[in-house]
C-alpha cells in the first residue's frame, strides 16, 4: 500500500481520560496480523468493537474497500508518518496490492492521528474529502474528548464516501475457501480409490477361497 494522504493533527488541548500518559515509550510493535478494528489501547467496548466492525466488513463485503482503525499506545520516537507507512506496508491494506484501503491511525499516547490512505481509493477519499471528514466528524469530538463518538462517526463518513468504489480486491478467504473445496474433493477421490481397493481385495480372497473348497 503506497501512502497518499498523511495528516497529523495535534491537539494542544489534550486531556486524555482513558489514554496512555505523556511519560515516553517504545513504538507498539507492529502485529503480523490485523482486523479491520484493532484497539490496543481499550478505548472502545467490545459492543462498540463489534458495531464497527459489522459496517467496515459490510463495505469490504461490497467492494471490496478495507478501512482499517489502529489504536495504539504509543508509537515511541517514530514520526506518525513512519509508523503509519511500516503498518502500510506490513499489512497491505487492501489485500490486492493496489491499496484500496485506508489506515485510520490513532496514538494514543497524546492523541494525534494520521489518515494513510492507498492509490485505491484515492478517487473516493481525495485529500481535501479527508480533510473535510476531520473537520467535521473527527475534530469537534475531540476537542469533547468524546473519543469513540469521533472515532465512529469519521468511519461511518469515510463508508459512506467509499460506497461507489468499483475495486474489487482479492479475498483471501475466497483462496482458502477453494483450497478447502479441493482438499475434500481430494479426500472424496482416495475414499472411493480405498473402497474400490478393498472390494477388489474382498473379492480376489473370496475367489481363492473358493479355489481350495473345490480341491
Amino acid at each position: 500500500m503506497r501512502t497518499r494522504f498523511l495528516i497529523l493533527i495535534p491537539l494542544i488541548a489534550w486531556v486524555g481520560v482513558g489514554f496512555a500518559n505523556d511519560a515516553r515509550q517504545e513504538a507498539f510493535p507492529i502485529p503480523d496480523r490485523y482486523n479491520l478494528v484493532n484497539d490496543y489501547q481499550g478505548i472502545l467496548t467490545y459492543t462498540e468493537t463489534e458495531r464497527l466492525h459489522g459496517k467496515m466488513r459490510a463495505l469490504e463485503a461490497k467492494n471490496g474497500t478495507q478501512i482499517v482503525l489502529l489504536i495504539v499506545p504509543s508509537v515511541g520516537d517514530m514520526a506518525m508518518i513512519d509508523y503509519a507507512q511500516k503498518v502500510a506496508e506490513k499489512w497491505d491494506i487492501g489485500h490486492n496490492g493496489d491499496g484500496n484501503g485506508v489506515l485510520f491511525l490513532i496514538n494514543a499516547q497524546n492523541g494525534s492521528f494520521y489518515f494513510a490512505t492507498g492509490p485505491g481509493i484515492a478517487g473516493a477519499l481525495p485529500d481535501a474529502k479527508l480533510r473535510q471528514i476531520w473537520e467535521k466528524h473527527l475534530e469537534p469530538h475531540w476537542r469533547k474528548q468524546e473519543w469513540v463518538a469521533g472515532i465512529e462517526e469519521t468511519i461511518d463518513a469515510m463508508i459512506a464516501a467509499s460506497q461507489a468504489e468499483e475495486t474489487k480486491a482479492g479475498h483471501p478467504g475466497v483462496f482458502i475457501e477453494i483450497a478447502h473445496d479441493h482438499l475434500i474433493a481430494i479426500a472424496l477421490a482416495l475414499v472411493a480409490i480405498f473402497y474400490v481397493a478393498g472390494v477388489w481385495i474382498v473379492r480376489r480372497r473370496k475367489k481363492r477361497a473358493e479355489s481350495v473348497c473345490d480341491i
